[in-house]
């Protein structure tokens, strides 16, 4: 796992995540404003884990891939106050058309095609 920082903090809009939502665990990738990673890693698919890995960060932009997980999911994420949108991954070239498909690859990828 790549990390810059063990606490990322934010003003909204500053830093994006992408996350590759799996059913036991989903992995993610943390963008800053000019599109360096910050952190990368994997994450147990629970509430519990999620709110205690999301909590304490300032306002993100997260995009997540729609799927089985991805209503409550969003809905947690919005209730810790990030700004998240549920992308469809088959609409985004980058991710359905790679070569080089992994977890960690596609949760770098949807957090570059979220970024404002």
């Amino acid at each position: 796992m790549r990390q810059k920082n063990t606490m990322v903090k934010s003003q909204s809009g500053q830093l994006t995540v992408g996350i590759d939502l799996g059913d036991k665990f989903s992995h993610y990738c943390i963008l800053d404003r000019a599109g360096d990673v910050l952190e990368e890693g994997r994450i147990r698919t629970t509430a519990d884990a999620l709110r205690a890995h999301f909590e304490s960060r300032g306002p993100m932009r997260l995009a997540i891939e729609t799927g089985t997980h991805s209503t409550w999911v969003n809905e947690l994420l919005v209730g810790l106050g990030h700004e998240v949108f549920v992308a469809n991954t088959r609409d985004i070239p980058s991710i359905s058309e790679s070569n080089s498909k992994s977890d960690p690859n596609d949760a770098e990828r949807t957090a570059r095609s979220s970024r404002s």
